[in-house]
C-alpha cells in the first residue's frame, strides 16, 4: 500500500465510532500500524501496534452515530492522553488502563503505542457495577489502587502470545475467561472504594442541588459553593468527577438547558440577551456559540421553531 494511504486506511477501517484527526505531514508521509483481531459472535479483542494519532467523539457524533461500544484499553507501550468532555486530560501510560465508552464525548491522543483493546458487554459491566457503566476516569483510578490489578496485567500481557499457540476453540474460551476476569477485577476495585464513593456521590448530589438553586445568582462561584457544602474545592471536584461530569461542565449544561427550556416557551418574548443572564449566562457574545455547540442549532432557531409550532 502507498505510504500516503496508510493513515486513511487505518482510520477508515480500524477506528470505529470516533472521528480521527486529519493527517499531519508526518502521517501523510509515513504512517505504520498493524492489528490482530479475534472475534466471536459476542466479543472482540484487538492487539494493535500503531504510530501516533488522535481522535474525537463529540455530543453531535453521539446523537447522529449512536453506539453502545464499550472497551478496555491496556497499554503495553506508549501513552494516551484522554479527555472526557471537559475533564482535565488523564495521562495513561504503560501497564495502565482506560475504559472507552462510545456513549460519552471524549478525545483520545495516542503516542506511538502497543496496546490491547478488549470489547466488553455493556450489560454485564452494568450488572457488576450497580446498573450503570462507571466513568472512564473512575475505572482507571480504581484499577491503579487495586491489589488485584497486577494479576490482570499479568494475564493481559500473555494474551497476544497465547493467541498464536491456541486453537480457535481455545481462543473462545480464553476470550470469555478474560472478559470475566476484567469485569470481576473492575467490580472489586470499585467496591474497595465503596465508602469513599458513597460519600463523594452524596457530596456531588448536594452540589447539584446547590447549583439548581443558584443558577441565576450573579454572585455564584465555586468558592461560595464549597463554603456552603463544608468541603474543600478538591473534594468537590473529585466528587463530580466520580459522578461522571466535572463541576464546570455540569454548571454550564444546566444553564444551557434552562435557556433552552425558556426559549421553547412560545409566550416568552423577552430578547435572548435578556434571558441568558436569568440562566447565569453572562458572557453574551459566547452564548450563541455555546448553545449551538450543545444543541446543534442557534437559540434563535429554537425560538422560531417553537413559535411556528404554537401558531400551527
Amino acid at each position: 500500500m502507498d505510504s500516503r494511504s496508510r493513515y486513511e486506511y487505518w482510520t477508515d477501517t480500524q477506528v470505529r465510532h470516533i472521528t480521527a484527526d486529519r493527517p499531519d505531514a508526518a502521517q501523510r508521509k509515513d504512517f505504520r500500524a498493524r492489528i490482530t483481531s479475534l472475534a466471536t459472535a459476542t466479543m472482540e479483542v484487538h492487539y494493535a501496534e500503531m504510530d501516533a494519532f488522535s481522535a474525537t467523539r463529540t455530543q453531535r457524533d453521539i446523537r447522529t452515530v449512536p453506539s453502545e461500544e464499550l472497551a478496555l484499553f491496556f497499554l503495553f507501550e506508549g501513552s494516551l492522553q484522554a479527555r472526557q468532555g471537559d475533564y482535565q486530560a488523564s495521562s495513561i501510560g504503560p501497564d495502565d488502563f482506560y475504559l472507552y465508552d462510545a456513549c460519552r464525548p471524549q478525545r483520545l491522543e495516542f503516542s506511538r503505542s502497543r496496546l490491547i483493546q478488549f470489547d466488553l458487554s455493556r450489560e454485564r459491566l452494568n450488572a457488576v457495577c450497580g446498573g450503570r457503566a462507571p466513568a472512564p476516569g473512575a475505572v482507571t483510578d480504581a484499577l491503579r489502587r487495586s491489589g488485584l490489578t497486577p494479576m490482570l496485567r499479568l494475564h493481559l500481557r500473555q494474551f497476544p502470545h497465547a493467541y498464536y499457540a491456541l486453537s480457535p476453540q481455545e481462543h473462545m474460551v480464553m476470550q470469555s475467561a478474560t472478559e470475566s476476569l476484567i469485569l470481576t477485577v473492575i467490580s472489586a476495585a470499585l467496591m474497595s472504594d465503596s465508602d469513599a464513593t458513597a460519600t463523594s456521590l452524596r457530596l456531588a448530589e448536594a452540589g447539584r442541588r446547590y447549583i439548581h438553586l443558584h443558577l441565576d445568582n450573579p454572585e455564584f462561584d465555586i468558592a461560595a459553593m464549597v463554603r456552603h457544602l463544608g468541603c474543600s474545592r478538591a473534594a468537590l471536584y473529585r466528587a463530580f468527577k466520580l459522578a461522571g461530569v466535572p463541576v464546570a461542565a455540569y454548571l454550564r449544561e444546566q444553564r444551557l438547558q434552562k435557556l433552552h427550556q425558556m426559549l421553547r416557551n412560545p409566550w416568552e418574548t423577552r430578547p435572548i440577551a435578556a434571558l441568558a443572564p436569568l440562566c447565569g449566562l453572562y458572557d453574551i457574545p459566547n452564548v450563541n456559540q455555546m448553545f449551538r455547540r450543545r444543541f446543534g442549532v442557534s437559540p434563535s432557531h429554537v425560538r422560531q421553531h417553537e413559535t411556528k409550532r404554537a401558531v400551527t
